[in-house]
């Protein structure tokens, strides 16, 4: 153990008690923004496919209704190929089947549908810092990708 000599105290208790606090700061955090933003994408899925989707908060996984999974199946299903394909291309970019699918049905445009999908890249940026290069490339590439699916999807209809 060492003593801190200005102030007496144990140094090691000091930098506990700061790791402790960083930890709860880290994983206290305030969902209410994001929550906020994505409200109106989960109020349009449900009006449109006429279900109501379970939602969690973290990385915990809440079980579907199977209605609401058969319901969203029978859609997928009645795509074509082309726009199959341009749906599981813009899924993997955002991350999210609801983006996708408003971008698809222009509930979104492109630039909104990929801020949603950066909600968390944007939190942790704020709160940890930016590597410049990367963070923009990934941006702008997220675009361009969603964009391109878009397209093809929209394209394809005809």
């Amino acid at each position: 153990r060492q003593t801190d000599r200005q102030t007496g105290r144990d140094t090691e208790t000091a930098k506990s008690h700061r790791k402790s606090t960083e930890r709860t700061q880290l994983f206290n955090c305030d969902l209410r923004p994001q929550t906020s933003e994505w409200a109106p994408m989960v109020e349009w899925f449900n009006r449109r496919f006429r279900v109501q989707l379970q939602h969690s908060v973290g990385i915990s996984v809440k079980e579907q209704h199977p209605q609401t999974l058969d319901t969203v199946r029978q859609h997928l299903l009645q795509l074509n190929a082309f726009q199959t394909t341009a749906v599981d291309y813009c899924t993997n970019t955002t991350k999210s089947l609801i983006l996708t699918l408003a971008l698809m049905e222009r509930q979104v445009s492109v630039a909104r549908a990929v801020q949603l999908a950066r909600l968390e890249v944007r939190f942790q940026t704020a709160r940890f810092g930016e590597v410049e290069w990367a963070h923009t490339l990934e941006e702008k590439d997220s675009m361009v990708r969603s964009a391109a699916a878009a397209l093809l999807y929209r394209w394809s209809r005809f």
